[in-house]
Formats: structure tokens, C-alpha cells, sequence
């Protein structure tokens, strides 16, 4: 994804481009954008991999954003690269292995990071910078998204 961080005022993403230009796309700016167009994030499963993302500030503010309930996956510290690929290794392996066959998407990627959270720790000899759980959108972004047809979710 990007780096996780806290503004002043919101969590968010900061991407830094090719030429050096850092940018910060804040969630509580991001769910008002969506509540204002009336699209609500519609995946089954998030997988942050950046620093902070599941910290109860970013999750809380990330939740203005769902459509309906999804399946969180996020760090619970500062994470470098080594640890963000290998848990996405791991965790990618998993879901590519496991298919889903029979099982809603939300159960399958719950099944698959909670293995692949077990299975880092054995790899690395070590805990788990990541964490799973699953988040229901607040009150405000139901009301925001009630009227949206299934399929029309930006994201």
C-alpha cells in the first residue's frame, strides 16, 4: 500500500513519488469524499501493510469508509520491508492455497491471515507484527451508503 501514518489531525497513507513529491491521503478526508459520492469501500478483506494500521485510531477511521463488514488485516507497529513481505508472502500463499471453496470471502481471508499469523511466527522465530479483525462500518457510513446498489462501491 503506502507508509501508514498520523497527521496532526488523521491517520492515513503517505506515498512518496518517483520524483520525490510526498503525498498524504488522510481517511477522515477519504470517507468524506465517499460518503459526499455515496461509495463505500465493497471488498471483502483489507490488507494494510504499512506502520500503525491496526491501531484502534486507524481502524476507527477507516470504518467511515466500509459499505459492510470486511475482514482487516493490519500492523500493530512500526513493520520494515522484510517483515511486510514475508508476512504478505506467507499470508498471499495462504489465500492462493486455500481457495475459499464453500466458505464466504470474509471467512476465507479470516482462516488465512489467522494461519499465516501463526506461520510467520514459526518462520521467524518471533511475533507477528500483524494483526487480523473484522470491522463492521459505523453508523455513519451506513446511513451514507444505504442506498447504494451492491456493485457500484468504488473500491
Amino acid at each position: 500500500m503506502a507508509h501508514g501514518m498520523y497527521s496532526e489531525a488523521e491517520p492515513g497513507f503517505v506515498g512518496i513519488t518517483p520524483d520525490g513529491v510526498t503525498n498524504f491521503l488522510g481517511l477522515d478526508a477519504l470517507s468524506g469524499y465517499l460518503q459526499d459520492e455515496g461509495e463505500g469501500i465493497e471488498a471483502s478483506a483489507i490488507f494494510a501493510d504499512c506502520c500503525g494500521s491496526a491501531q484502534e485510531r486507524f481502524r476507527a477511521a477507516l470504518r467511515d469508509s466500509l459499505k459492510h463488514r470486511v475482514v482487516f488485516i493490519g500492523a500493530t507497529r512500526q513493520v520494515d520491508w522484510h517483515e511486510c513481505t514475508t508476512f504478505a508472502s506467507i499470508f498471499y500463499g495462504s489465500v492462493l492455497r486455500a481457495r475459499g471453496k464453500g466458505v464466504s470471502p470474509q471467512a476465507w481471508v479470516l482462516d488465512s491471515a489467522e494461519r499465516s499469523i501463526e506461520a510467520y511466527k514459526t518462520a521467524v522465530d518471533g511475533a507477528c507484527p500483524f494483526a487480523v479483525r473484522e470491522l463492521a462500518p459505523t453508523r455513519r457510513a451506513k446511513a451514507a451508503f444505504a442506498n447504494v446498489r451492491r456493485g457500484r462501491g468504488l473500491i
